[in-house]
């Protein structure tokens, strides 16, 4: 038991803020996070000034392989909080930590998650209050318009002919004809006489309406309408 708490002896004090670290499309990443919070660490130690690393040294605290060492250090050297330089002979990598510039990322990333958490806020507070619809708050089958059950009651009708009646003409022209769907000619019933234009029903109906009686147009009636007639005309003659 005793060598298990010597392994725990010396923990990373990992800083998840390093992550978020970003100018312009450079972001700092996890494995970027975990050589910068050890790299504090020295730096602290260091009161600030430069200090001597190998890869060796970084890989036994951090357990970075050395391509994960180079990759970070890369990105922090984008992001401008890490500077390297070569010292001694032979010449070995000291680094240094740029805190000034660590700091103002650092603040640049807490502001932009205070505005992100307050967007966020506002957006909520507008969805309860009805401001905004919530995601995916679509209708369920509502129509656009009109009354569902009327929605084909405005379409217009193409013809309302029987199937199978069809305009005047050759038969043999049918398809051809020169006609539309919605001026089309129907055959006309040959025109009977009217019977209103019989004179003596005229007389009865004219002497019903000025009497007030209800004499019908029955054979007896007619005959004598018409006998009386014939005798009029022939006295006006």
């Amino acid at each position: 038991m005793s060598n298990l708490i010597q392994l725990l002896d010396r923990p990373i004090a990992y800083q998840p803020a390093f992550a978020n670290l970003r100018v312009g499309k450079v972001r700092s990443g996890a494995t970027a996070a975990i050589l910068l919070s050890q790299f504090v660490y020295w730096h602290n130690r260091m009161d600030g000034e430069w200090f001597y690393k190998t890869q060796g040294d970084i890989k036994k605290e951090t357990s970075l392989t050395r391509d994960e060492q180079e990759t970070a250090r890369k990105r922090l050297v984008s992001l401008g909080v890490l500077s390297e330089e070569l010292r001694g002979v032979p010449a070995t990598m000291h680094y240094r930590i740029n805190a000034d510039h660590l700091e103002e990322l650092l603040l640049n990333s807490v502001d932009k998650n205070k505005k992100k958490a307050a967007a966020e806020k506002t957006r909520k507070r507008d969805v309860q209050n009805g401001a905004l619809p919530q995601t995916g708050d679509k209708p369920g089958n509502n129509p656009v318009c009109g009354n569902p059950a009327n929605k084909n009651g405005a379409m217009p009708q193409a013809s309302l002919r029987k199937p199978n009646e069809q305009p005047c003409g050759d038969p043999a022209n049918f398809h051809t004809g020169d006609y539309t769907e919605e001026y089309t000619e129907i055959c006309q019933v040959p025109v009977e006489p009217d019977e209103a234009s019989d004179p003596a029903l005229l007389v009865l109906e004219y002497f019903n309406r000025v009497t007030n009686s209800g004499f019908r147009d029955s054979k007896s009636t007619m005959g004598h309408i018409r006998h009386v007639s014939v005798r009029i005309m022939s006295l006006l003659t």
